[in-house]
């Protein structure tokens, strides 16, 4: 897939809970979560299926096989204000 097929996100992203993450495109202008907002990864869950597994940690090196390419995560991000979700 090309950035243009995925609304110009990246379709490969290094990910490491802690580090601050620029949002890239308008996702919820309404809260502020917008392009330009710099905000921190606080935790990552592997979704699988209907289910979930919590707690994953941040690896070092990110991975490149194909397995991973197609994995579901669900990010936990830090907002820098209040107002998200209200």
């Amino acid at each position: 897939m090309s950035a243009i097929e995925l609304g110009g996100l990246s379709y490969k992203i290094p990910l490491a809970v802690g580090y601050p993450y620029m949002i890239a495109t308008n996702i919820e202008v309404e809260d502020g979560i917008v392009n330009g907002t710099i905000d921190v990864l606080r935790n990552l869950e592997l979704l699988i299926g209907d289910e979930h597994n919590t707690g994953l940690e941040a690896q070092d090196e990110p991975s490149t096989s194909e397995a991973t390419h197609k994995q579901r995560l669900r990010l936990w991000i830090e907002f820098p204000f209040e107002m998200i979700d209200q």
